[in-house]
């Protein structure tokens, strides 16, 4: 329920930053455009403020001109003096006189030799204005440079000609600057949010971790105490049960009898429940106090000797090699003999008659030292693989789930590794690793 939460708060969090980096693209975008817009329109308007204003003056003039023949050397003279004074004057860029025809009449132009070069560019425009109908084109754009053009009639009824007013807008660049700027700012907060979203993300991974593993340690705590209670208050009547069973074998069993095995049988139930409370009570006991400091051959060769017997018992082979570099190496013996216990128990109870089961030990590296179990039993399929180490999680009909989860929790608090190789049909090779342990050293630092 809290990893839930976590998560929702998470997806909650980085929503609310897509729709800020959203909003925030949204906005500059629409302040782009509007103010495009909004001086697209307004230097449209200038620049037919001043066809409007020049052309009743050239309108004056070429009322005196024949509209068949060219116009006259002192007609051209009179226009590209006032002309040029308008163009300095409202900085324009080109301006043209062309006739119904779209032929030239008179022309300034800075920036392009002829306007028939681009015509079609303008011909719409020029052929309305030929009608009488003044206009202005669209936002043009000729490398890093915006054009923009007014047609005004010379003239109503008859039309002597079309102004064709031209100016270039060295302010339109800016607005690329600040498109620019816009694509990024754009990639700057995206980079933001992926970050963002990755601590975010990456935090609450790690906080839900942290509070399973408290949930998870609270109720192994209250188990652990529930198990205790239970191990102890069992044992005693277990040990008086079998003392009971050995008198009355003694007593009444004789070695003729049929009923013999009913003597034998309750004291090995007693072991199997004995063995039980005694993995309840490894699962409840503490695992940080540090234990005796021994040699890590001794632990293995006291481990094998005192349970090869067992092993005889169920006619499975144990063999122990131990490299001679570790007969000088310590360690914490207690945690390591409840390890080699549990492991080699498991080897047993899944290694059929005439198997054998292999112990190593030895280095894995420098200061690392290596446990190897290894079996021929049946091995492990890939879903029991998962849940391997979960308290209370068997699959053996009188198992109680503990073993492993024990020897990972002190394989954990060794600060040591423990790998789990298996194939179904083939066997389970078990291999802990852990640093040495050091005299008088603690084992939780």
């Amino acid at each position: 329920m809290i990893g839930d939460n976590r998560k929702l708060v998470s997806i909650l969090i980085i929503a609310l930053l897509l729709l800020l980096v959203a909003g925030f693209n949204i906005a500059l975008y629409l302040l782009y455009t509007r103010s495009l817009d909004t001086l697209d329109r307004s230097l449209g308007d200038r620049l037919l403020s001043v066809g409007r204003a020049i052309a009743p003056e050239i309108e004056g003039v070429l009322q005196y001109e024949t509209p068949e023949d060219p116009l006259s050397l002192a007609t051209v003279v009179r226009l590209q003096d006032y002309l040029v004074r308008i163009r300095d004057s409202d900085a324009l860029s080109a301006i043209y006189l062309l006739d119904a025809e779209h032929r030239d009449m008179l022309s300034l132009d800075d920036s392009i030799s002829n306007v028939q070069l681009f015509l079609p560019l303008h011909i719409e425009g020029l052929s309305r204005a030929a009608l009488g109908n003044a206009g202005v084109s669209e936002l043009n754009r000729a490398g890093n440079r915006y054009f923009k053009s007014a047609y005004q009639p010379v003239g109503e009824d008859p039309v002597y000609g079309v102004l064709l007013i031209e100016s270039n807008f060295e302010f339109f660049t800016e607005f690329e600057d600040f498109k620019q700027y816009m694509i990024v700012v754009n990639a700057a907060a995206i980079g933001f949010l992926l970050f963002v979203s990755i601590v975010v993300v990456i935090l609450n991974r790690r906080l839900i971790q942290a509070e399973k593993m408290l949930v998870s340690q609270a109720a192994l705590s209250q188990m652990g105490q529930m198990a205790a209670v239970i191990a102890h208050e069992v044992r005693n009547p277990l040990a008086i049960i079998k003392a009971t069973a050995e008198r009355l074998k003694k007593k009444y069993a004789s070695g003729e009898s049929s009923d013999a095995q009913l003597f034998d049988f309750i004291p090995e139930e007693v072991d199997r429940l004995n063995t039980i409370t005694t993995h309840y009570l490894q699962f409840a006991s503490p695992i940080d106090a540090p234990g005796k400091v021994q040699n890590l051959s001794e632990v293995v060769e006291s481990v094998v000797q005192g349970m090869s017997k067992e092993f005889e018992q169920k006619g499975v082979k144990l063999h122990a090699d131990c490299e001679s570099s570790i007969t000088s190496c310590k360690v914490d013996s207690q945690k390591v003999r409840q390890i080699l216990v549990n492991l080699m128990k498991n080897a047993l109870d899944v290694s059929p008659e005439g198997a054998t089961v292999n112990v190593t030990a030895g280095t894995a590296r420098s200061g690392i030292l290596s446990i190897t179990i290894s079996d021929t039993g049946a091995g492990i399929e890939k879903k029991v693989m998962k849940h391997i180490f979960d308290p209370f999680f068997t699959t053996k009909s009188q198992g109680t789930g503990l073993g492993l989860f024990v020897v990972k929790r002190l394989v954990d608090n060794m600060k040591g590794e423990i790998r789990i190789n298996s194939q179904v049909g083939v066997g389970t090779s078990v291999t802990v690793t852990f640093p040495e342990r050091i005299d008088g050293e603690d084992s939780r630092s």
